[in-house]
């Protein structure tokens, strides 16, 4: 079995053949054998080299990388829900206590972004003009009026949790479309 590194190797190159087919596996992560009959095998006879090729795991799209960062919290916070201690019963606190977490977890989030935007741009930033000068993504901001500048900025929390709301429906989509093995219950 032939496993690359991270660089991401094809699959013919691992093998060192031409024509390889995939026997197990799928596009991001697979298993690969020499097609038989196309080309020279130089193996001794019984011999039989695969590859593993698992390049698209890591070096996927950015979408997917920002994703798994930004989720992360969220993902272990509702991982936490499921794993704790039977109880017999109905969960007693801990259940409420994990969704409270939750809750408030995403409220820093939101919390932070509005801190960020509409506090350190909006209120500080834009109306002091050394600050604006040179940023001209900034500029716009510092002739508006101090109620209109600050709504516009309120939208930015707004988008950001509407981003984390589309990344977490984009990754259970993706999740969701392998079917659960024969036994297991869904």
């Amino acid at each position: 079995l032939r496993v690359h590194g991270v660089s991401g190797t094809s699959a013919e190159a691992l093998l060192d053949h031409p024509i390889v087919t995939r026997v197990a596996g799928d596009d991001n992560a697979g298993f690969y054998r020499p097609r038989p009959g196309f080309g020279i095998s130089d193996r001794p006879g019984g011999l039989e080299v695969e590859a593993y090729r698992w390049g698209a795991l890591t070096a996927g799209a950015t979408v997917r990388t920002l994703s798994l960062l930004f989720l992360l919290p969220f993902m272990l916070v509702n991982l936490s829900v499921w794993t704790r201690p039977a109880t017999g019963g109905t969960g007693g606190l801990i259940g409420p206590l994990c969704r409270l977490l939750a809750a408030s977890l995403t409220a820093a989030f939101v919390l932070s972004v509005v801190g960020v935007t509409v506090d350190i741009v909006g209120w500080q930033c834009a109306p002091y003009r050394p600050c604006v000068r040179g940023r001209g993504y900034l500029g716009w901001l510092a002739d508006m009026p101090l109620g209109p500048r600050l709504a516009v900025l309120a939208l930015v929390p707004i988008g950001a949790l509407r981003l984390l709301w589309w990344l977490g429906e984009r990754s259970a989509r993706a999740f969701e479309a392998f079917p659960a093995a024969r036994g297991q219950d869904r």
